[in-house]
């Protein structure tokens, strides 16, 4: 598909270490550990982290809030985020959850692949400390749930008709503020 295809080109060499936010239950890691990349997959719900382990037993799938993760700075080579961001409201509670992506990715050149219903603005939405290529639409299907305990499935008849916003960007040197080194600010009426 057009999307397997952005994804080996944008992520790092296999055998490195990807995070997949949101994870889900999701074939995504299973299909990316199959083909090299080391893989952990965090999701917030511990019913859908027990299912995806059980699963899939050689694989990391762990429960966790990827707004305030427990890995160590710099830990991962690449960060994956299929449709977890458009689940965050607020320009300042996405740039806030971009600065945590940011905080886990290798330096230099830590990649982070974010695939979204919305396009992302790198001001507005990720914040200081990125040095994004150009969006790039990629059109495919619309999903549904049919069941939940399988993953949500293609629409039949809509492929190709809905615009998903693949955006790449890579882990950069913030610029100094007045506040201090890439603080993330808040909006009018957040405090």
């Amino acid at each position: 598909s057009q999307l397997q295809g952005a994804l080996h080109f944008a992520l790092p060499a296999r055998n490195e270490r990807v995070l997949v936010v949101g994870a889900g239950d999701s074939e995504l890691s299973a299909d990316m550990a199959e083909r090299g990349w080391s893989m952990t997959s965090i999701d917030f719900s511990p019913h859908v982290t027990e299912h995806m382990r059980q699963a899939h037993p050689g694989l990391t799938f762990l429960t966790m809030d990827a707004r305030n993760m427990t890995f160590a700075d710099g830990h991962f080579n690449a960060v994956l985020d299929k449709g977890l961001s458009d689940c965050i409201g607020t320009n300042a509670e996405r740039r806030r959850y971009f600065a945590e992506l940011r905080r886990v990715l290798a330096e230099p050149g830590g990649v982070l692949v974010v695939i979204s219903m919305r396009a992302l603005e790198q001001s507005q939405d990720l914040g200081p400390g990125w040095a994004c290529e150009p969006g790039e639409e990629i059109p495919g299907p619309l999903f549904f749930e049919n069941s939940p305990k399988r993953p949500p499935l293609p629409m039949p008849g809509t492929e190709g008709t809905i615009p998903y916003h693949l955006l790449v960007c890579r882990k950069a040197r913030p610029p100094a503020t007045d506040e201090g080194e890439g603080e993330v600010e808040a909006e009018e009426g957040e405090l």
